[in-house]
């Protein structure tokens, strides 16, 4: 429990990351309301076989897309693809939206999809994009976080895998 409230205080104290990390919930929150309401939608206009085929839709894109969108993230500006994946969100729930109100089902799962893939642009984005909130050296950071920290701060962006974990050989998640 000790562990626990000295992660929660380390993250009062640092405006910055406590402020990303609300931001990151709402998100998320964001993100899982999304996909619900649209599964919802999905099995109302044409039951579980609509509703599966949905989700399937939005994940499959999503799945194939996350690799690539990690590789642009490492290699290219975080920011700009954070921003980038967070636009096309936008224009695909957009789209959804306004499918749902003129009653065009099949738009409506097309933004959904394109909504959905744009979350595998975010995530591998805000990896890279993180560290530079921590205040800890990177020499005394511990390579895994505690069991209390990982609990504390479950719902936080993920954090960067060991240097060992790279997946270009000679060239660390660090090496900037």
């Amino acid at each position: 429990m000790k562990d626990l409230l000295g992660v929660v205080g380390a993250v009062a104290r640092n405006r910055a990351l406590a402020a990303v990390m609300v931001a990151y919930a709402v998100f998320s929150a964001t993100q899982n309301a999304v996909w619900i309401a649209m599964l919802v939608y999905a099995y109302d206009r044409g039951g579980a076989g609509t509703a599966g085929a949905v989700a399937v839709a939005q994940l499959l894109p999503a799945a194939l897309l996350a690799p690539v969108a990690a590789a642009v993230a490492d290699r290219r500006s975080p920011v700009g693809v954070l921003v980038g994946g967070y636009l096309i969100q936008v224009a695909g729930m957009l789209t959804t939206a306004l499918a749902i109100a003129v009653e065009a089902p099949l738009a409506a799962y097309a933004g959904a999809v394109v909504a959905s893939a744009a979350v595998a642009t975010t995530r591998p984005a805000q990896t890279p994009w993180s560290r530079g909130w921590s205040t800890t050296p990177r020499s005394s950071r511990p390579s895994t976080p505690s069991r209390a920290g990982s609990r504390a701060l479950a719902w936080s962006p993920p954090a960067p895998p060991p240097e060992s974990c790279s997946p270009w050989p000679g060239r660390g998640w660090y090496s900037r």
